[in-house]
């Protein structure tokens, strides 16, 4: 699962410690629509027009899930993440 989600070996342990188990990774699967296999910053587009700012919110395990693969994103990626959410949460 690590692979899929491009995690390293030290956030996929982080996130079992934090009670994330692989059924709920196996669970993430379809909610971040990944269709070439890996979860990207087109995924974590998806997640977040279904489900709002993850980076800021960051409670549920899928949040943290997000937040994970966020944080192994280029920096180009991630500033161009965050400008598209607050894009799409700027009217709530």
């Amino acid at each position: 699962m690590k692979e899929y989600f491009n995690l390293t070996e030290e956030q996929y342990n982080a996130l079992k410690n934090k009670g994330i188990t692989d059924v709920d990774f196996f669970n993430a699967i379809p909610i971040f629509k990944a269709e070439g296999g890996v979860v990207s910053k087109i995924c974590l587009c998806h997640y977040a027009d279904s489900f709002g700012d993850f980076i800021e919110r960051s409670q549920g395990k899928y949040d943290l899930i997000a937040n994970a693969v966020f944080d192994n994103l280029p920096v180009i990626d991630k500033i161009e993440l965050a400008e598209y959410i607050e894009f799409i949460t700027e009217g709530e």
